[in-house]
């Protein structure tokens, strides 16, 4: 007697199952050069000015998931022909995402980029590496540069990294630095937390040429515990001003330079 055979609908059916439960699309199965090859589309979402077709991109290359992802973005950017740096950084701050070590090196390039939209976005790529010390000490060496904008780029994605050494490099950096809108980058970090020098430091920035710094550093200081009487104003005359700082530092001096806190304490 010959089998009974299974009807067409459930044949069709349990194809479909099995197919749900272990087969890869198309799309999967591609290598990167494959995938860019019959998508060469995506590539022109990824480096749009518009931010809709920008988005639908990168939610294509996400889709594909970390491994393929990865391969496909990396295939790109080793490609020795790619000369467009907003789809560089794009495909970097893609990797980022993805903690891949390898988008630290073209987002800090990106860094320089000529248009403010993509320094900000490999600032944000950065920032998702958290403290990792590659980022902070290219960032530190960024500080060095002659060009008072690589500088402030610098100063402000480092602002928002956690960890200690970022306050240590703020405090060493401070007073050398010569351009208003980094010291006021390093000041929005250093008012944060509590540190041994914190005191001294708030002390010294009353002394600042800016008069904004001035203002934002005695406002803090203020909340200080144990803060002498003395007449300051970040507009005053520039001798009550320095009769004020010279008796906040005799009195930083005969406190022994103790802060706030702890010295392992550091704004984060």
């Amino acid at each position: 007697m010959a089998p009974e055979r299974m009807p067409r609908r459930w044949s069709r059916f349990l194809g479909a199952v099995l197919c749900f439960a272990g087969c890869s699309t198309p799309e999967e199965r591609m290598t990167p050069a494959e995938y860019v090859g019959e998508n060469s589309t995506v590539l022109r979402q990824l480096g749009s000015f518009v931010a809709s077709e920008q988005q639908e991109g990168i939610s294509r290359i996400k889709k594909l998931g970390r491994d393929q992802g990865s391969a496909v973005v990396l295939y790109v950017l080793d490609d020795p022909k790619l000369d467009d740096y907003r789809l560089e950084v794009v495909l970097a701050r893609i990797l980022a995402d993805w903690q891949h070590p390898r988008a630290i090196g073209h987002l800090l390039q990106s860094l320089r980029a000529p248009d403010d939209g993509a320094v900000r976005v490999a600032s944000e790529g950065l920032i998702a590496f958290g403290d990792h010390p590659q980022v902070i000490s290219a960032l530190e060496e960024m500080l060095s540069s002659p060009v008072p904008r690589d500088r402030l780029t610098a100063a402000t994605v480092l602002k928002d990294l956690p960890g200690p050494r970022v306050t240590d490099i703020f405090l060493g950096r401070f007073k050398a630095e010569s351009d208003p809108e980094v010291r006021a980058v390093f000041l929005l970090r250093l008012l944060r937390g509590a540190y041994r020098e914190r005191k001294a430091f708030l002390v010294d920035a009353l002394a600042d040429p800016d008069r904004g710094i001035r203002g934002l550093a005695w406002t803090e200081l203020q909340k200080v515990p144990g803060l002498p009487r003395v007449e300051f104003a970040a507009d005053g005359p520039d001798e009550t001003r320095a009769a004020a700082v010279a008796t906040l530092r005799l009195w930083i001096k005969s406190a022994s330079g103790t802060g706030d806190g702890p010295p392992t304490a550091r704004p984060r």
